[in-house]
């Protein structure tokens, strides 16, 4: 997910086509209606912003554990 002023983009995994959900949470806080479609520069943007994020992480990791007492 990620989010950007009024929109909220959620991106269904492979398993679930994929597909992009955008919602605007000032009109819709409940996020019931997928706006994606209906403006789809704004999701393509996020979409691609997210993207952008995802291929900044490490790409490998390091496990740590916590110490107990």
């Amino acid at each position: 997910m990620i989010r950007e002023g009024q929109w909220k983009l959620r991106r269904l995994t492979r398993k679930k086509g994929g597909e992009l959900e955008l919602y605007d949470i000032l009109i819709d806080p409940s996020e019931s209606n997928n706006f994606a479609a209906i403006h789809p520069n704004s999701a393509k943007r996020l979409s691609e912003n997210s993207e952008t994020w995802i291929d900044s992480l490490t790409k490998e990791y390091n496990k740590t554990y916590d110490k107990q007492d």
